[in-house]
């Protein structure tokens, strides 16, 4: 079961990352270009927010005009991209520039995660197979989204680390004294023997594409009731054994492509050592025997 967003843009260029990440933390996007087709929509199906990406054409989004919206509609409203409305009780205001991690954070201020909700994508990964719909609930109200942009680096090797985070979408790459490691996505956790032991960060973690997090505090964790506590030191000990599985299958790669390289150029060596041009021989004298 899924929480239902009416999102309407104009362009909807935005809609199909915004989609992705949302999905994550139990929300279904239905995308619409104009708004009335879209409040249509609201008095036939009822929703758990709209969503209103600026600019609309035709459609200066000004407080009383919002406030009519959020009656028509009977929902509560994210308004994107203006920079001029504040928020309300009903509404949440994400100036430029809008990231996937803003609206995250808005619908969940403005729509709180609770147990009654399947967070499908979630509950359904290999990460969270062990969390009931209530630690999720708990998990995803206590943190905070946050996006990333190829190239970023989140945390450097040796760095202090209070946190630990969860891929909602896109690709984090990992890199050890300058060995890049293998990369991680949706589902998958890092940075969580850092905030647990209060040691410095191990690896560099840096985003690979658009990226979107949820970074879970050390507080989370202090704060959890006994048996959020048992499910996630669970996920974190299968996490671990998981990693040396990868690591040691790693490991052995670059062994193997170092023999290859090895035995490739001792085959060159040997080769040039047997080679013998027989013309530079003396008259009558015979080459030596190859190896046998």
């Amino acid at each position: 079961m899924f929480r239902q967003a009416v999102y309407v843009s104009t362009e909807l260029t935005d809609q199909p990352f915004f989609a992705s990440a949302l999905r994550m933390m139990g929300w279904s996007l239905i995308p619409y270009a104009q708004l009335d087709h879209a409040l249509n929509h609201l008095r036939t199906k009822p929703s758990s927010a709209l969503i209103l990406h600026a600019p609309l054409e035709g459609i200066t989004l000004t407080q009383d005009l919002v406030d009519r919206i959020q009656r028509a509609g009977d929902t509560s409203i994210v308004i994107l991209g203006v920079d001029d409305l504040r928020d309300n009780r009903n509404q949440r205001v994400v100036p430029e520039p809008v990231t996937a991690a803003d609206l995250a954070t808005s619908l969940s201020a403005l729509v709180p995660t609770d147990g009654g909700f399947v967070l499908h994508d979630l509950l359904q990964s290999d990460t969270f197979e062990s969390f009931t719909q209530e630690a999720v609930g708990y998990l995803i109200s206590r943190s905070a989204a946050s996006q990333w942009e190829p190239g970023q680096v989140l945390f450097r090797q040796g760095d202090a680390g209070d946190t630990m985070f969860f891929v909602l979408t896109g690709e984090i790459g990992l890199s050890l004294g300058g060995m890049e490691l293998p990369s991680l996505h949706s589902g998958s956790l890092f940075g969580e023997m850092s905030m647990l032991q209060g040691t410095p960060r191990s690896t560099t973690a840096t985003a690979l594409e658009s990226t979107v997090l949820l970074e879970v505090p050390a507080s989370v964790v202090e704060h959890a009731d006994a048996e959020f506590r048992a499910v996630l030191f669970e996920l974190i000990s299968r996490t671990l054994m998981q990693r040396l599985s990868h690591s040691n299958e790693f490991v052995s790669s670059i062994e193997e492509a170092e023999v290859v390289e090895f035995a490739e150029g001792v085959g060159e060596t040997v080769s040039e050592a047997i080679f013998i041009d027989e013309s530079e021989l003396s008259e009558g004298e015979v080459p030596p025997a190859g190896p046998v």
